[in-house]
């Protein structure tokens, strides 16, 4: 998914927030927020670990983090169990080991044979413990800017990675997004 740049009068955000907070609060996170704060390339789990002027406070509520400049990771792909991704749209995307996928298809002739666009996705697609897929939210004037990110986890710390393609789960994303947008809710009321 490259950047996306969407008018805030444009975007229903209050129903993109709770969709987002509902799926978070599914998946058992323990106390991880479902807005966390993102700064010098890393979630911040902690408010304290922020870098702050001495009489700054951080609001609470994502809306107001947002107008007050932060940038905010909202989950949207998490590992499910061995090759799946639980995402915020209620769907799980299965991301085939390509080794194993090899083997099938030489023992199994009439197994379908992935493409190479396919084998690309599956390759560019992280689907383990320790990454997930989101987005990196910022206020732009009056646009809200979507961007997709992978974050890892591996290192105790959790690194937040732009990414220009999330393999399988790039155009998910984007369908996700576009779910939101004002005028596609006022076209469909109308037919």
């Amino acid at each position: 998914m490259t950047t996306k740049k969407i008018p805030r009068a444009e975007f229903d955000w209050a129903k993109f927030a709770g969709a987002i907070t509902e799926f978070t609060q599914s998946l058992t996170l323990g106390s991880v927020e479902p807005f966390v704060i993102v700064e010098h390339g890393k979630l911040i789990l902690d408010d304290e670990d922020l870098t702050l002027a001495d009489d700054e406070q951080i609001p609470t509520d994502p809306t107001e983090r947002l107008e007050a400049g932060c940038h905010l990771f909202a989950p949207f792909a998490v590992f499910r169990d061995f090759g799946e991704l639980a995402c915020a749209d209620g769907d799980v995307i299965e991301v085939p080991d390509l080794g194993e996928a090899d083997l099938e298809e030489d023992e199994d002739e009439d197994a379908p044979r992935l493409t190479a666009k396919q084998r690309e996705l599956i390759e560019a697609t992280v689907c383990d413990e320790n990454h997930s897929y989101g987005f990196q939210i910022t206020l732009d004037g009056a646009n809200l800017v979507f961007r997709s990110v992978l974050v890892n986890e591996s290192d105790g710390e959790c690194d937040v990675e732009a990414v220009e393609v999330a393999g399988l789960v790039d155009k998910p994303m984007t369908r996700f997004l576009k779910g939101f947008s004002k005028q596609r809710s006022n076209k469909s009321r109308r037919a």
